[in-house]
């Protein structure tokens, strides 16, 4: 989601902003506002402040002489030789802290890499940028394989250092940029961003452009050689995020429609940067319309749909336009189902009959995307996360079926589920039993503490994770205001359980014999964990026979659900530790004590 966070001041941005606060100053005031500060200062700071009025601007430096590169090149790989030796790791061991493995060793590495990013520096403010170029592959080289193979100890190597890596990285693009032939640069920029594969959050255009406050030159011809370039790459990570931000900082408005028009197929993610656009100029209707054709061209499989779909839902409400709200909530459901989105887009429908044919084309839609989840390989590493598949949660059908009323499906299920796997996997039993409690209960009686953890586990869990887990590849796609509701889901599907059940209502027949069949599946379930000594799950055990005793209590059967409790109690009396849990979960229900 898209937050607003403090971040880093560029070069750029820097010096911009200090030019125009000494501009506002006269000399007289700028003499003094710099007197105030050199009394302030501690007394080790002094000389250091002086320093500053004695050097001469970097823009006058004393280029270096070839023999300082040749000399820093050959450090740096004398540097690089001796990590490759594992002069300063000891190997591999467990940080207790960190509650991982790291490297262990000499941390002195890191003066001498500051050391070298240093020297850097002063070639590249000579503006000697072909050296300065040469001297950051190299120790970038040894730096990023030292980190990969341990060569390099610590706990976060990149922190270790003092030396801002983002900067360095920008200001290394920059070398690049000024060193090549204006044909050449796009392939030479893409080959440079391409290798500095741990860091492409760090590694961008944007970036480049900013690290320093000198204007590149003939931006213009490289801005188009370079969007060009990026569409002819294919459909990996790199060039799709790149094209992305090329879209954002090289486009107007009229040509991130063309370029969405004519690749967004290939780049989904083009779509977006239109949409975030047209956001900005306040324009809903253009919004709804950019949206629609992206709907209309992206695959239907695709997660970024979402992003898509939600900024429709967004200008339509605000132009209330009906049709389009619903169309918005059904295509963000498709392509980022949750609970949560299920909800909101039953609670869109005017009738129950609306409402069952809502849920009835949703089933139909992720049966299409699991036969095509089948087909499909799994994403590639190397793909953009902007062509990433939608995967159907198998917990959401389940809920569907549960909404619509398929009550001979659901018990189906019931009956041929394994007894363990419950919270893992695709075991719909975890949903399946406790609704069918629920649906014994007198509802007019408040449920007890053991069926209400029961149902509440249903809006939460695997559900719930991976609703995050999908939110989390629209990085920046879905504003803060987007983010799905989490305040009490359970009360809402709880609320909806209690309508299906009223509106879908189950002969007394019928629930009688679905709840034999859920007390079936507990204990199948109990068995399985307590006899094969599943120590850490009888909790899990305990609770669902609890479960089961406060529904039979409720339908005025409180000898059958005493009765099932002292059948565990006496069936595992020698495993301790599970009779624990049971009486702690029957205490925990209010009913009546049991002896142990």
């Amino acid at each position: 989601m898209r937050t607003e966070t403090k971040k880093k001041l560029t070069k750029r941005e820097f010096i911009s902003a200090l030019n125009s606060r000494l501009d506002a100053f006269a000399h007289g005031d700028l003499k003094a506002a710099i007197l105030h500060r050199a009394q302030s200062l501690p007394s080790g700071e002094r000389r250091r402040f002086l320093d500053i009025f004695r050097s001469p601007p970097e823009s006058k430096r004393a280029p270096s002489k070839g023999n300082d590169l040749d000399l820093l090149l050959q450090e740096i790989r004398e540097f690089g030789q001796r990590t490759e030796a594992y002069e300063y790791s000891d190997g591999w061991g467990w940080d207790h802290d960190l509650h991982d493995e790291r490297a262990w060793g000499d941390e002195s590495w890191t003066d001498e890499v500051d050391a070298f990013f240093d020297s850097i520096d002063t070639l590249y403010f000579a503006r000697e940028f072909a050296g300065a170029r040469q001297a950051f592959e190299a120790l970038f080289d040894v730096f990023w394989g030292g980190v990969e193979e341990g060569q390099l100890p610590g706990n976060d190597p990149e922190e270790m250092i003092d030396t801002d890596l983002d900067e360095s990285a920008a200001k290394y693009l920059r070398c690049v940029y000024l060193t090549e032939t204006i044909s050449d640069r796009s392939k030479a920029l893409y080959k440079a961003i391409s290798q500095q594969y741990y860091t492409p959050h760090i590694v961008s255009i944007e970036g480049m452009i900013d690290a320093d406050s000198e204007d590149l030159p003939d931006m213009d011809r490289f801005a188009s050689d370079w969007q060009v370039y990026l569409t002819r790459k294919g459909k990996g990570a790199h060039a799709n995020h790149l094209l992305r931000e090329a879209a954002r900082l090289f486009a107007d408005r009229q040509g991130l429609e063309r370029l969405a028009l004519e690749k967004g197929k290939m780049y989904p993610g083009l779509f977006v940067e239109w949409l975030i656009a047209l956001e900005g100029d306040g324009s809903h209707k253009k919004i709804i319309d950019a949206a629609l054709i992206g709907l209309e061209t992206l695959p239907k499989h695709l997660k970024i749909r979402a992003g898509i779909a939600d900024r429709l839902r967004k200008a339509a409400t605000v132009l209330r336009k009906k049709k389009l709200i619903l169309k918005g909530l059904r295509e963000t459901f498709y392509a980022s189902p949750s609970v949560e989105r299920l909800l909101d887009f039953v609670d869109s429908a005017k009738s129950k009959r609306e409402r069952l044919d809502l849920i009835e084309g949703a089933l139909n839609h992720f049966g299409e995307m699991e036969k095509r989840s089948v087909r499909s390989s799994s994403d590639d590493f190397e793909s953009s996360p902007d062509l990433a598949e939608v995967r159907v949660n198998e917990d959401l059908i389940t809920i569907c079926h549960i909404l619509k009323g398929d009550y001979t499906t659901l018990s189906a299920l019931m009956d041929r589920s394994d007894s363990l796997g419950w919270y893992y996997g695709d075991n719909p039993n975890r949903l399946v039993v406790p609704f069918f409690l629920f649906a014994r209960w007198n509802r007019e009686k408040p449920v007890k503490a053991n069926l209400t953890e029961l149902l509440e586990s249903m809006a939460s869990s695997r559900s719930r994770a991976a609703l995050f887990d999908i939110l989390s590849e629209f990085e920046g796609e879905l504003g803060a205001e987007d983010t799905p509701t989490v305040v009490e889901p359970q009360k809402r599907l709880a609320a909806w359980l209690d309508r299906t059940l009223t509106e879908i209502p189950i002969s007394e027949q019928n629930r009688e014999s679905f709840f034999l069949s859920a007390l079936k599946a507990v204990e199948k379930r109990v068995q399985a964990i307590v006899g094969g000594k599943h120590r850490k799950s009888y909790w899990k055990a305990a609770q669902l026979i609890a479960a089961v005793a406060e529904t039979e209590w409720n339908s005025g059967r409180m000898s059958s659900g005493q009765a099932l409790i002292e059948k565990y109690m006496k069936k595992f009396n020698r495993h301790r530790a599970f009779k624990t849990e049971l009486t702690s979960a029957v205490n925990k229900s209010q009913l009546d004590a049991v002896s142990t």
